[in-house]
């Protein structure tokens, strides 16, 4: 069964590329602060979770798989992930465009 990357909650959600992920952690995303993880360190008084968690995710072990985010956790991931490609169309010809003359 799937669950939430961040909180653990049971269910499938919105797939976020682990790049997107990275920036979204350089950014400034903490799930700890947000209050969507539990910061069991902090729980037993042995300092801060975030910290070790923010290195795997811009470039450990986290950093190399796609994440399962739930809604309630994408509300407050969103404004952190790089903004969407402005649509612009490549000027990068495609495999298939190098035999169409033009």
């Amino acid at each position: 069964m799937a669950v939430c990357d961040v909180c653990n909650r049971p269910g499938m959600g919105t797939i976020v590329k682990a790049k997107d992920m990275s920036e979204a952690v350089r950014r400034g995303f903490n799930p700890f602060k947000e209050g969507l993880a539990l910061d069991l360190m902090a729980s037993l008084g042995m300092g801060n979770s975030y910290d070790v968690w923010r290195a795997e995710a811009i470039s450990g072990r986290l950093s190399r798989t796609d994440w399962n985010i739930c809604d309630g956790c994408m509300e407050k991931l969103r404004p952190y992930l790089p903004k969407p490609s402005s649509g612009q169309k490549s000027t990068r010809k495609r495999w298939w465009e190098f035999w169409k003359k033009g």
